[in-house]
Order: structure tokens, then sequence, then C-alpha cells
């Protein structure tokens, strides 16, 4: 497979990748939003927040630069 194949191949998987785990997240937020108040929606809200800053700093690219050496 040539350079190009494998880039664009790669982009689908990884756009696919996105937009699936979006859609979970929209109707997960939906669904939690019917059943819970929005004080308590709010509270949840707020702990998103912070639990995405902690996803981002938890890898600190550390998988990338495994998958990037041979040894």
């Amino acid at each position: 497979m040539s350079l190009k194949k494998s880039a664009i191949s790669g982009f689908k998987w990884s756009s696919f990748s996105q937009i699936g785990r979006q859609l979970i997240q929209l109707i997960t937020s939906v669904i939690i939003a019917r059943l819970l108040s929005p004080a308590d929606f709010g509270l949840i809200g707020m702990a998103n927040i912070i639990i995405g800053f902690i996803g981002i700093f938890q890898d600190l690219g550390t998988s990338t630069a495994i998958v990037q050496q041979k040894n």
C-alpha cells in the first residue's frame, strides 16, 4: 500500500472514530439531561470539564513516542 493510500485510510478511520465518539457523547448527554435536575446536570458538566483536562494531560504523548520508536 502506498503512503498516500495509507494516510487516506488512516484519516478515514480516525475521522470515523471521532464522529462516533461525539455522537455517543451527545446521546449520553441528552439522556442524562432528561433524567437529572438542572443543578445536578450542571454539576456533571463541571466534572466533565475537569475529567477532559485530566484526559488530555494523562498521556503526555508517551504512546505516540512508543509507536514511533522501533525498540
